[in-house]
């Protein structure tokens, strides 16, 4: 998807990132199981790995931000999860008794 989005010219760019890259996004956060979030995950890591290439990082946070901020109002442990994921804080994981506390 990554090469896809990069060689896209204008009309096309606009459809990867709003219904491919963008609807993936929004199905990590809301996924039901954590096994769907976590594969969803491993599609978006072609972006992830390539986020200080030019233009990707602020494409990821362009598309990321409406949709986790709303996500982040409820109890969400996938928003959580994704949302560590995807702007780079390993080092934290939170369990499902965090989320509570935290919320």
């Amino acid at each position: 998807m990554y090469k896809a989005w990069k060689t896209a010219t204008e009309g096309c760019l606009h459809e990867i990132e709003h219904s491919g890259i963008q609807s993936l996004i929004e199905c990590a956060l809301y996924a039901a199981l954590k096994e769907l979030s976590a594969a969803v995950r491993i599609v978006l890591d072609g972006f992830v790995s390539k986020r200080t290439e030019k233009g990707v990082e602020a494409m990821l946070f362009r598309l990321h931000e409406p949709l986790l901020f709303r996500a982040l109002q409820v109890q969400y442990l996938n928003s959580l999860r994704l949302a560590l994921y995807m702007f780079h804080f390993p080092e934290i994981r939170f369990t499902e008794c965090m989320c509570v506390r935290v919320m």
